[in-house]
C-alpha cells in the first residue's frame, strides 16, 4: 500500500490495484493495470498524479491518474520486489525516472527518443526488498544492508550494516525504511532502530579523500523490546507499529523518543485486529501523513486508519470513564468552543442523568444550575425528572428565580406545596427567598389557610410566620400585622412604617406595647399628628408603667406641649417609676400644680425634690433647714446662702454651725468675705474644739492680706496710669500746629493764607489738624468733618 494526501492506493495478492479515498470510498476514475501476479510495492509521485507499481509478474507499470501521457509498462525477465518512483517525475525534464529492485538495483529513465534506458546502480548483496526516495538521495534494503544514494551525484554515500547475525531468525525480518524529512532517515530491522542524518562533508575532505558530497551520520540507536513492522513521526517523536516476532500478540502503534543509545516510550494503542490469522511481523506495514497526524495501519486484510487524539477524542475518554466534572471544563475552555460533536449543554445533561441514576441528587441540582442557564424548555425537563424521582428538596435550592422567573409558575408553586406539607422550615425560607412574581401568592395563601385550618397547625409559628409573608407579597399588610403581633415578631414595627400602617395600628398600641415599649414609644412619638395624644393616653390609662414610658418620651422630645395637659400625671407617674427624672422635671416644667407636687413629695419623703419645690415656693428657711438636718450637705447649704445673698440666711447657716465644728471650718472655708469670720468665731463656745480651725484661721489671715496688697498695687498702677495720661495731654496741649502755603480750607477749599491783603481773613484751626476760614465756619465751633453728621444728608 501507498499514501498520498490525495488518496490511497492499494495492492492485492491477485494482481489488484484500487485507489481508494481516505474515507475507503473506491474511485472508480482511476484505472491501473492489472498485473498478473502479486503487488510487492507501490510508489506515488510527489504530486499524486502517478503511480508505480511492480509484482512478480516481471513487470513495471507507471499509471497517470491525471493524464495518460507519462504512462508506462516495462517487461523485467524476472520478478520485482521493489519500486520507488522520482518524487518529482510529474515534472517535465525530470528524466521520468524510475528505481526497480530485485537481485539488483535498477534506475529507469526517459531518454531524448522517448525511450526507456536502465542502468544497474548495485548488485551481489541479495534481494532488493525495500526502497523508499525522498529528495536527491535513495534508500533501498537488502538482506545485508541498507545504502544511502545521491541520484543527483550518482554514487553511494552510506552503507548502513544490519547488526545481527546472519542465519539468525532476523534473516526473515523487513527491514524498514522511513524518510522523515528530506535529510532524515529512519531504520528498523526486527528489534533494531537506527536515526540516522544526512550533511554535507568538510570541503577539506572531499578535495584530499575524493569522497562524497554529503555523508549519513546515525543520531540514535536503540534495540527495542519488539519488533518493528513500520516507521512515522509526530513532531520530534517517532512512531513504531510494532509485534511480537511469533505474530501472536495484536501489533501496538507507539511513541517513542529516541535519544542517542535509548529511547523512552510516551504512548501507545492496541490495534484490536478483527480477523483471527496467524500473521508475521513482515504481514504489518504502517504508513503516515505526517502533516495530517493521520497513520494507517495495514495488514493483509484491512486498513485501519489511526489519527492524533483531538479535543472531541479527550472529551469522549473522559466520559466513557465517568469524568463528567473534568468534561465540563475542558469543554468550558476557549478551545472547546470549536467542538462539533459535544457542547457544555450535551455533556451537562448527560452529567445529570449519571448523576441521578447514582443518587447523587444534590450533585445534579448544582450541574443543572452550570449548565442550563435560562433556557425554559430545558430546565421544565430536567426538573421533571426530580420530580418523578421525588427529590424536589435537591432542586429547589438551584431553580432559577429572578425577578420575574423563567419558568412556569407552576413549577414553583409545585415546590412551595411540596414543603408546606412535608417541611415547614424549607417552606418559609423559600418564601423568603423567591420574589413573589414568580408564582400566584393567592394560590399558595388558599392551600397554607386550608392546611393551618385542616388540624393542629394554627399555632405552628413557622407556617403562621410564612402566612406572613405571603400576606405581605400580596399586598394584605394589616392581615400580616395582625400575625406578627400574634407571634411577637418586633419586625412588625418595620412592617408599620414601610406601609404606614399607622390606622391599624392606633387599634393595636396595647399589644404593641407589650412586644416592644421602646420601639411603640419612637412609633407614636416620631407621628404624633397619626398618633393623637389623648387617645393614647386613654389606652394605656390602665397600664401605669407603659403609660409613663409614653408620657416621658412624649415630655422628652416634646417641641409643640403636646404633654403639657399631662404634666400632673407625668409628676405622679415619675414619682412612682422614674424617680432620678423626677427633679429634672420639676426644674423645668411649669404646668404642674405645686400645692400637689409638694404634697405628693412630703408623701414619699423625696428629700431633694422637697427642698426644690420649697425654694420655689419662697420657703427658703425651710428648704435650708432640710439640706442641713436631712441631707447634712454643708457645700449645698453654702451654695444656697450664695445663691439666695440673704443675710437672715447666713445667719440661719452660721446657727447651725456653732453645734457641729465640721460646719465652721467648711463655712470658714468656702465662704471667703460672703460673712464676717468674726461674728461666726464670737458664736462658737469657749471650751469647743474645732480640730483644723487655726490653720483655717490662718488662710482666711492670708487671703485677706494678699486680698490689700492686690488692692495697695492695683491703686500704684491706677495713680501711675493718671500721671502718664496727664503727662501725654500736656504735651498734646504745648504742641505746635503748621499751616503751610499751599493748605487750603475744607469747606470752601480756597487757599487758607491770601496774596491779596484785601482778602485775608481769620484762620480756624482745630486739635485734629483740620482748618478753616473763619467765615466759613460761621457760629460752628467744632469741626465740620470730624463732627461730620451722614443723616444730615440730603438726597436730591
Amino acid at each position: 500500500m501507498a499514501v498520498h494526501s490525495k488518496f490511497l492506493c492499494v495492492g492485492f495478492k491477485s494482481g489488484k490495484t484500487l485507489v481508494f479515498d481516505h474515507l475507503g470510498n473506491i474511485n472508480s476514475l482511476a484505472s491501473i493495470p492489472l498485473h498478473a501476479g502479486p503487488i510487492n510495492q507501490i510508489s506515488i509521485d510527489e504530486k499524486g498524479e502517478h503511480v508505480a507499481t511492480c509484482s512478480d509478474d516481471g513487470k513495471v507499470a507507471v499509471t497517470g491518474l491525471v493524464a495518460v501521457d507519462n504512462s508506462v509498462v516495462i517487461i523485467m525477465d524476472r520478478p520485482v520486489k521493489s519500486i520507488a518512483i522520482d518524487p518529482s517525475y510529474y515534472r517535465s525534464g525530470s528524466g521520468r525516472r524510475i528505481v526497480t529492485g530485485d537481485d539488483r538495483l535498477t534506475l529507469h529513465e526517459k531518454n531524448f527518443f522517448s525511450r526507456y534506458r536502465s542502468s544497474t546502480l548495485h548488485e551481489g548483496e541479495g534481494i532488493v526488498n525495500n526502497i523508499q526516495w525522498r529528495g536527491r538521495f535513495l534508500a533501498w534494503a537488502t538482506a545485508v544492508s541498507v545504502r544511502v544514494y545521491d541520484i543527483v551525484a550518482r554514487r553511494t554515500i552510506s552503507l548502513i550494516k544490519r547488526e545481527h547475525k546472519r542465519g539468525s531468525d532476523w534473516e526473515k525480518m523487513r527491514c524498514q525504511l522511513y524518510w522523515r524529512d528530506d535529510l532524515t532517515l529512519v531504520v528498523g530491522w526486527g528489534t533494531e532502530v537506527k536515526v540516522c542524518r544526512v550533511r554535507k562533508r568538510y570541503d577539506t575532505d572531499i578535495e584530499s579523500r575524493e569522497l562524497p558530497n554529503f555523508l549519513v551520520e546515525i543520531l540514535s540507536m536503540f534495540v527495542a523490546e519488539f519488533t518493528v513492522c513500520g516507521l512515522g513521526h509526530i513532531g520530534d517523536q517517532l512512531t513504531i507499529l510494532s509485534s511480537s516476532p511469533d505474530g501472536t500478540e495484536n501489533p501496538v502503534l507507539r511513541t517513542v523518543e529516541y535519544h542517542p543509545e535509548s529511547y523512552t516510550e510516551t504512548s501507545l494503542v492496541e490495534w484490536p485486529l478483527q480477523e483471527k490469522a496467524n500473521y508475521t511481523p513482515n504481514d504489518f506495514h504502517l504508513l503516515c501523513l505526517s502533516e495530517e497526524f493521520v497513520f494507517f495501519l495495514v495488514s493483509p486484510k484491512s486498513v485501519v486508519i489511526a489519527r492524533q487524539r483531538d479535543a472531541e477524542d479527550h472529551i469522549q475518554w473522559l466520559l466513557d470513564h465517568g469524568m463528567f466534572e473534568e468534561a465540563l471544563s475542558d469543554v468550558s475552555q476557549p478551545s472547546g468552543r470549536n467542538l462539533k460533536k459535544y457542547s457544555r449543554l450535551s455533556i451537562g445533561r448527560s452529567y445529570i442523568d449519571f448523576l441521578l441514576d447514582k443518587d447523587d441528587y444534590e450533585k445534579a441540582a448544582s450541574v443543572c444550575e452550570q449548565v442550563l442557564g435560562k433556557d425554559k424548555i430545558l430546565w421544565e425537563q430536567e426538573f421533571s425528572k426530580f420530580l418523578e424521582k421525588k427529590q424536589l428538596r435537591a432542586i429547589c435550592q438551584f431553580l432559577p428565580v429572578d425577578s420575574y422567573g423563567i419558568l412556569s409558575s407552576t413549577v414553583y408553586e409545585a415546590v412551595l406545596i411540596e414543603f408546606l406539607y412535608s417541611d415547614s422550615d424549607l417552606f418559609l425560607e423559600l418564601i423568603s427567598k423567591w420574589p413573589k412574581n414568580i408564582y400566584r401568592v393567592e394560590l399558595v395563601i388558599n392551600e397554607t389557610l386550608k392546611y393551618i385550618s385542616s388540624g393542629s397547625n394554627d399555632e405552628d409559628i413557622t407556617l403562621l410566620t410564612a402566612l406572613a409573608l405571603l400576606y405581605i407579597n400580596q399586598g394584605g399588610y394589616e392581615k400580616a400585622m395582625t400575625l406578627y403581633l400574634k407571634l411577637q415578631r418586633s419586625d412588625v414595627f418595620y412592617l408599620i412604617q414601610k406601609h404606614r400602617l399607622f390606622k391599624a395600628a392606633l387599634f393595636k398600641v396595647s399589644e404593641l406595647m407589650d412586644l416592644d415599649p421602646s420601639q411603640t414609644v419612637t412609633l407614636l412619638t416620631d407621628n404624633i399628628d397619626l398618633f393623637p395624644v389623648e387617645v393614647i393616653v386613654s389606652k394605656l390609662s390602665n397600664q401605669t408603667h407603659l403609660l409613663f414610658l409614653y408620657l416621658d418620651a412624649l415630655y422628652q422630645r416634646d417641641s409643640r406641649d403636646f404633654s403639657r395637659p399631662y404634666h400632673n400625671d407625668l409628676l405622679n407617674l415619675y414619682a412612682e417609676f422614674g424617680r432620678g427624672k423626677l427633679l429634672p422635671f420639676l426644674k423645668t416644667s411649669d404646668f404642674y400644680s405645686i400645692p400637689n407636687a409638694l404634697d405628693i413629695l412630703k408623701e414619699k419623703d423625696f428629700v431633694p425634690e422637697l427642698i426644690y419645690i420649697l425654694d420655689r415656693m419662697g420657703n427658703i428657711r425651710d428648704a435650708l433647714d432640710m439640706i442641713v438636718t436631712r441631707l447634712r450637705d454643708i457645700d449645698q447649704a453654702i451654695e444656697f446662702c450664695q445663691r439666695h445673698d440673704d443675710r437672715e440666711l447666713w445667719d440661719q447657716l452660721l446657727g447651725y454651725a456653732t453645734d457641729n465644728p465640721d460646719f465652721v471650718l467648711a463655712i470658714l472655708h468656702k465662704t471667703g468675705t460672703k460673712i464676717d469670720p468674726k461674728s461666726l468665731i464670737e458664736r462658737i463656745g469657749p471650751k469647743t474644739e474645732i480640730p483644723g480651725l487655726r490653720n483655717v484661721l490662718v488662710e482666711i489671715l492670708r487671703d485677706f492680706s494678699i486680698q490689700i496688697e492686690l488692692e495697695e498695687n492695683c491703686q500704684k498702677v491706677l495713680v501711675g496710669d493718671c500721671f502718664n495720661l496727664q503727662e501725654k495731654l500736656m504735651n498734646l496741649q504745648k504742641s505746635s500746629l503748621c499751616i503751610e502755603g499751599i493748605s487750603t480750607c475744607h469747606s470752601c477749599s480756597q487757599r487758607l493764607i491770601m496774596q491779596d491783603e484785601k482778602k485775608l481773613m481769620d484762620i480756624v484751626m482745630f486739635k485734629c489738624n483740620h482748618s478753616f476760614h473763619k467765615p466759613c465756619l460761621g457760629d460752628q465751633v467744632k469741626c465740620l468733618i470730624c463732627t461730620f453728621d451722614p443723616t444730615d444728608l440730603q438726597i436730591l
